[in-house]
């Protein structure tokens, strides 16, 4: 019935407990799907050991071309009448599957998600929260594709009970979609794979539910790569080409001609947050100085001081965006770049003061903890 795909790279560390968590579910009717991305460490061992263990797990080896390729790759092998994925670090509870599969199962939804939590260094808070609920038609933009696009900014039109994310380990979605759809992971930038699939997907189901209870746990590895910062050299361009992917499956959709128009301007300015985020390359002063000199090119072209009519629509909580756009119309490009860095370890630091994340948890989902989730929870420190 379901298929759960795991891309592992280098995951000795975790692999046997996150599929530990997955093998312990509720729901027995399913296949796991560990996908060695080309890992240099002991993994590749550990994985087989587990296909040993248990039949329900899969051991693919392929070489390494990035999570969007594995996950890919996991795909083609699927079998399940479902499909869902999971990070190699991180940990699912044990009625997640079955909570997510029972409502699909009897609203006949395409896709299912449910609430997450978020671990930093064994502290845990809500991280996406949904409601109970199911949708077809214009309810899926509304309460969910639309409060997705414009997470952190305020719109009428996407205005939600729902808070969530472009995090595909949320989600369950029914194979036969994806396959007569032909949704794979894309990679432009950087980490946009998950959005890409999870919004292509919202756009073409025609029924989703939400599950209120929190089913996943993302663990954040502070020394992951998504943690780690790597300079891209042709941010400019791979931003080019991702607009125009969005443009074209947003537009195929029937996202509102309005409400498309809103969205590219509230891209444009997370887009000008991941160039600055990007800094300036490692070298010599001629390289940085051609890096700075396409991105702040993309930037004028774009229009900047239009597009930064978007940013009047942030919300309060979304202090580094406000930082960084502030600083960009107010400072000029220059100024943007320079400060950005500071504004990074502002927030990184403010990571590190439980009472801090706490606030910033309930004040962007409007909710505490539930008792359930942190007796839960205290029970796995």
């Amino acid at each position: 019935m379901l298929t759960v795909i795991i891309p592992v790279f280098n995951g000795e560390q975790f692999i046997r407990n996150t599929a530990g968590h997955i093998l312990s579910s509720t729901y027995p009717e399913l296949e796991v799907l560990l996908i060695d991305d080309g890992s240099t460490d002991d993994s590749g061992r550990i994985c087989r050991s587990l296909q040993e263990q248990d039949g329900r797990i899969q051991y693919i080896y392929t070489e390494n071309g990035g999570i969007a390729a594995a996950r890919n790759k996991g795909l083609e092998a699927a079998s399940g009448k479902y499909v869902c994925f999971c990070d190699q670090d991180d940990e699912t509870r044990p009625d997640m599957y079955e909570d997510i599969l029972t409502a699909m199962e009897k609203h006949s939804a395409d896709i299912g998600m449910c609430s997450t939590g978020r671990d930093i260094d064994g502290k845990r808070n809500i991280f996406e929260s949904l409601r109970d609920g199911c949708y077809e038609g214009e309810e899926i933009r509304s309460c969910l594709l639309y409060p997705l696009l414009f997470r952190g900014y305020n719109y009428d039109f996407a205005k939600s009970e729902n808070y969530l994310y472009g995090s595909v380990w949320k989600c369950i979605f029914k194979r036969q979609l994806i396959n007569d759809v032909g949704i794979t992971f894309r990679s432009f930038v950087d980490y946009e794979d998950d959005w890409l699939f999870v919004t292509q997907a919202l756009t073409e189901a025609k029924r989703a539910v939400t599950v209120s209870k929190v089913g996943y746990y993302w663990k954040v590895n502070r020394m992951s790569r998504s943690h780690t910062h790597r300079h891209i050299l042709d941010m400019p361009e791979r931003l080019q080409l991702l607009d125009a992917w969005e443009d074209e499956y947003l537009g195929r959709g029937k996202t509102s001609r309005t409400v498309l128009k809103e969205y590219q301007k509230v891209r444009l300015c997370e887009h000008y947050v991941s160039l600055m985020e990007n800094g300036f390359p490692e070298g010599r002063r001629v390289e940085k100085k051609a890096y700075y000199e396409k991105a702040k090119k993309y930037i004028l072209q774009s229009g900047y001081r239009k597009q930064l009519e978007a940013a009047g629509h942030l919300k309060k909580n979304a202090l580094k965006r406000r930082l960084v756009l502030g600083s960009l119309r107010y400072l000029g490009i220059r100024a943007a770049f320079c400060l950005t860095p500071a504004f990074d370890k502002l927030i990184q630091g403010a990571e590190n003061i439980s009472w801090l994340v706490r606030w910033e948890r309930k004040s962007k989902t409007g909710k505490r903890r539930r008792k359930d989730e942190a007796d839960y929870s205290d029970s796995l420190l």
